[in-house]
């Protein structure tokens, strides 16, 4: 629904005709008293939708997150980050002994033998 400025319509009363949601929203099926109609609804924190006409956001996938809603794409885990779980706001600093060295990581990795790190949000191990 979309009213007369061409902005998204909250309500039925305000729309004056209709057009695709576009990328970063879903078409929500909604009835009032006229009807069956559909709204535009942004998509949630963790969720994005890059295509304009969908009916559903997706999760974004282990690695990436959206702390935003209406996004139409995910960021990816910063170095020093990760997340194994789909859907999240936000990616979580690789605790101390463990690190991450590239965009994207979906787990920290503990560091080897000889080396430590002392530090939360490491990209790198220091050698012993």
């Amino acid at each position: 629904l979309v009213d007369a400025v061409g902005a998204f319509a909250a309500d039925r009363s305000q729309a004056i005709s209709c057009k695709w949601c576009p990328p970063g929203r879903f078409s929500q099926k909604f009835s009032d008293g006229e009807g069956d109609t559909h709204l535009c609804v942004e998509c949630a924190h963790g969720t994005y939708q890059p295509s304009p006409a969908q009916v559903e956001c997706l999760q974004c996938e282990a690695g990436s997150f959206s702390a935003i809603t209406g996004a139409s794409t995910c960021s990816f885990c910063a170095l020093g980050t990760a997340s194994a779980i789909v859907g999240v706001t936000a990616c979580v600093d690789c605790r101390p002994g463990t690190f991450q060295a590239v965009p994207g990581g979906t787990t920290c990795e503990a560091c080897s033998a000889g080396s430590f790190q002392e530090l939360s949000g490491a990209t790198a191990c220091e050698p012993c």
